[in-house]
């Protein structure tokens, strides 16, 4: 893991630790030491990204939308706090305040629903912004992954609010080589697959998105993570279970189409009404404009290593192999942005709003 050093909070709510803060050469907010974020907030901000992730006057710039309800893109950095530590009062307060700041917010009340502060079951007084006790954060770990987020309970049981629409999770992650904080989105499906996606991350930040899919669709999160060598591996074990598109080749009277997984390593072959299934990639541009296909199925691909018939999604019409698990549909992901119910929304962005503002003015000599 990367090496870690100290780490300092922040709240709106809380009397402000100038001693607590680790900042750069240049005066700015360090972050959580040794953390990459997906871009340098210091240097070559141009164009229309520079709201998303410059300091200084862009972060008011972000503050004052957020103030006035405009549009907001979400914004992904390095961690802010060293994903491990649980933290006191104030910083649980900084943990929340950083990631209103961060989230996607719309200017005409539609958008993705956010994993709020205040989802327990009692519904108690506490310091969330609703005035309840804040939502259970979590620490999972493994793969060489570590994720501070809600806990996998608290995200099912607000799931099961959303009719399976899908809605955005706080998150904080470290990994081999940079870590990441910022929201992602999560979609359940019908199949209790957890389609997941982090808004705004790089390609390596992306891995802390695949834990929390890994987490959410485990029967035990605590453990969720230490069955894989990597996310990468889990990835590409959930693209081998997505299967193939059939694609028509054409002229053939003997075959019908073909589709290739590569990360499963095999050619799924419809003849006439049934789909095989072969331990071979083969080139689907090449063999669809070739004029002898029957040829080249019984010379490349009949002898290789056969799977048997695959089976056909009846809602994507992906054929799979269910030697390789539980298919993922291919039509699974996120949908469109609907009507936004939060009803502490205001106070959500007022927070984000006010963390913006303080970081703009802190942040600079």
């Amino acid at each position: 893991m990367a090496e870690r050093g100290t780490h300092w909070g922040m709240s709106t709510h809380s009397t402000w630790d100038e001693s607590a803060v680790v900042r750069n050469d240049d005066g700015r907010f360090a972050a959580f030491l040794n953390a990459r974020s997906s871009v340098d907030l210091g240097e070559g901000i141009e164009g229309d990204d520079a709201a998303r992730f410059a300091p200084g006057e862009l972060i008011e710039e972000r503050s004052q939308a957020l103030e006035e309800g405009g549009y907001v893109p979400a914004l992904a950095e390095g961690a802010y706090t060293n994903p491990r530590a649980r933290g006191g009062a104030s910083q649980v307060s900084m943990w929340w305040d950083s990631r209103n700041m961060q989230g996607e917010w719309s200017d005409d009340g539609t958008g993705y629903e956010k994993m709020p502060d205040d989802w327990t079951p009692q519904r108690t007084a506490g310091a969330a912004v609703s005035g309840r006790r804040r939502t259970y954060r979590r620490l999972y770990e493994g793969a060489g992954v570590s994720v501070r987020m809600p806990s996998a309970a608290s995200i099912r049981s607000f799931s099961e609010t959303q009719q399976g629409k899908s809605f955005d999770v706080p998150v904080e992650g470290d990994f081999e080589g940079g870590s990441v904080s910022g929201w992602v989105r999560c979609t359940r499906t019908d199949d209790g697959v957890w389609i997941t996606e982090g808004l705004g991350f790089a390609k390596d930040q992306q891995q802390v998105a695949e834990a929390v899919s890994a987490v959410l669709e485990s029967r035990r999160p605590t453990k969720a993570l230490s069955g894989w060598q990597s996310m990468d591996e889990r990835r590409a074990d959930r693209m081998r279970r997505a299967g193939a598109q059939i694609r028509p080749v054409g002229d053939s009277s003997f075959i019908k189409g073909i589709g290739v997984n590569p990360f499963a390593g095999v050619t799924f072959t419809k003849i006439r009404d049934e789909v095989y299934t072969n331990e071979v990639v083969t080139n689907v541009r090449d063999f669809a404009a070739s004029e002898s296909k029957g040829q080249i199925y019984n010379r490349e691909i009949q002898t290789q290593p056969p799977l048997g018939k695959a089976q056909v999604c009846e809602k994507c019409s992906g054929a799979y192999h269910p030697s390789f698990g539980a298919h993922i549909c291919l039509r699974a992901g996120h949908h469109a942005p609907t009507e936004v119910k939060d009803e502490h929304v205001e106070k959500r962005r007022r927070s984000g709003s006010l963390f913006a503002g303080l970081r703009a003015v802190l942040g600079r000599r």
